[in-house]
C-alpha cells in the first residue's frame, strides 16, 4: 500500500464507527405545548385527568428501529383531575404512593 492509500484506509477506518452508530432523529417534549392525559373509570363513569409535569427523550427512526428508544419520566404527584378527589386518591399510599415513588418511568428500547 502506498502512503495515499494508507491515509485513506486510516480515515475510512476511523470514520466508519460514526456511520455505524449514526444518531436517530431526536424530539424534545415542549412542556407548554404537550399534554399527558388519562381516562379512568370511577363508579362506572369515565373520569379524565392529566399529569402536568413530565419530561422525555424520544429518539426514533422507522428505518433504524434497533437504535430507536423512548424514555418518559412522569412526576406522579403532578396528577390532576377536575374534581381533585380522584387525583388525591391516586396520590395515596394505596395507589401511586407518591411520597415513596415520586416518579414513574416509561422506557422503550425495542421496536418491531
Amino acid at each position: 500500500m502506498n502512503k495515499i492509500n494508507l491515509k485513506k484506509a486510516i480515515i475510512i477506518f476511523l470514520l466508519s464507527p460514526l456511520v455505524a452508530f449514526a444518531n436517530v432523529p431526536s424530539w424534545t417534549i415542549v412542556p407548554n405545548e404537550s399534554t399527558l392525559t388519562f381516562t379512568a373509570t370511577q363508579n362506572g363513569a369515565p373520569v379524565t385527568g392529566q399529569f402536568t409535569n413530565f419530561t422525555g427523550d424520544i429518539n426514533f427512526d422507522p428505518t433504524q428501529l434497533d437504535k430507536s428508544n423512548v424514555k418518559i419520566v412522569v412526576n406522579v404527584g403532578s396528577i390532576s383531575d377536575a374534581y381533585h378527589v380522584l387525583s388525591d386518591t391516586l396520590k395515596s399510599a394505596e395507589w401511586f404512593n407518591t411520597k415513596v415513588f415520586p416518579q414513574a418511568v416509561f422506557s422503550i428500547h425495542r421496536f418491531y
